[in-house]
């Protein structure tokens, strides 16, 4: 998973986080998804909360993981909200958690 500099407070304004997750390491997407979230909310993945009460892990995993031989998958998203950030998840693995509206 790749950090990145969208990770910074922007004067009142919190950046969305970008990442994309890397089909070739051995950790699966809803991890990479678990880290994002937790990375924007600056917070540690243990003290965030369970995600699966949002999404199913294995359904997540399965839904955009390579097909048989190595082809990606292309065009589908997934959605959700965790804690007022807004998950948004493609299926070449590009992830944006986009934090809270000021006020909310």
């Amino acid at each position: 998973m790749s950090k990145s500099e969208n990770n910074t407070w922007t004067g009142t304004y919190r950046a969305t986080y970008h990442t994309k997750h890397d089909w070739a390491q051995s950790e699966p997407l809803s991890t990479t998804v678990m880290t994002a979230v937790a990375e924007a909310m600056d917070e540690d993945p243990a003290d965030i909360g369970p995600l699966y009460e949002r999404f199913d892990p294995d359904a997540l995993d399965g839904l955009f993981s390579p097909r048989p031989g190595g082809l990606p998958r292309t065009g589908g998203h997934v959605a959700f909200t965790f804690e007022g950030y807004h998950v948004f998840i493609q299926s070449d693995g590009h992830i944006a958690v986009h934090p809270p509206e000021e006020g909310t």
